[in-house]
């Protein structure tokens, strides 16, 4: 006899409002202890994805923070991805996650993935960055407080291979520059009016999305060779 999956049912059967402070703590409390035992038990843990949708941001944070220092500290991981929920109008943007300093120190990441009310700040200018392993990145719908935040992040990654950035219409980042990543492949934007990438890049493949005909604005790519470009207009 077959069974549905978990998530399926859980989805199908709402959970009373009165509820979810019990749930979320049952569930921050559940992916805590998992993390502690890989972590007294020395286990490496490849692959790391945590998804906080549904939950309040003021009440998770501090936990959201302990589980990826868990989740990056000596443990090998290579793949983090992090969701904090999809709601991204401005003006339902509320509070952001800040990604804390740990994050950008885990030498052995190949991919990084970041999705929804999160926040990449002044840290990662002001801080060492150590994503020499660094081959994905992809940023959805996170708010940028320093443009030069995410070009100094990709400066860093010397083995990138996919750059994918899909920016919340506030950020305040409006250029992006890449320059003398030699392994780079693929690139897709989408919220940035000014892109630029240099002949010792040279991906393979660039798409990129402008959600207005009326606004100006500026690709070059001039001296790329090979590039195969695709534009997009919502």
């Amino acid at each position: 006899k077959s069974i549905q999956p978990v998530e399926d049912i859980v989805g199908m059967f709402p959970q009373p409002m009165e509820d979810l402070p019990k749930k979320r703590k049952e569930f921050i409390d559940y992916v805590k202890s998992r993390l502690v035992r890989f972590w007294k038990q020395r286990l490496a843990i490849k692959e790391f994805r945590l998804s906080v949708n549904c939950f309040e941001l003021g009440y998770m944070s501090e936990d959201v923070d302990l589980c990826l220092k868990l989740a990056s500290t000596e443990s090998g991981v290579e793949v983090l991805e992090l969701c904090y929920g999809r709601d991204m109008e401005e003006e339902a943007l509320g509070e952001c996650y800040v990604l804390p300093k740990s994050v950008i120190e885990v030498k052995s990441l190949t991919k990084l993935a970041l999705e929804g009310r999160i926040r990449v700040d002044q840290a990662f200018m002001n801080h060492s960055i150590k994503f020499f392993s660094l081959k994905e990145l992809y940023l959805f719908h996170v708010l940028l407080e320093d443009e030069q935040a995410i070009n100094r992040l990709i400066s860093c990654c010397p083995l990138i291979e996919i750059i994918t950035l899909t920016l919340f219409g506030g950020s305040s980042m409006k250029s992006l520059r890449m320059h003398g990543l030699q392994k780079l492949k693929r690139v897709s934007v989408d919220g940035i009016k000014e892109v630029y990438i240099d002949e010792a890049s040279s991906p393979k493949s660039l798409c990129y999305w402008h959600d207005c005909l009326d606004a100006p604005f500026k690709i070059d790519f001039i001296q790329c060779k090979y590039l195969r470009v695709t534009l997009a207009f919502e």
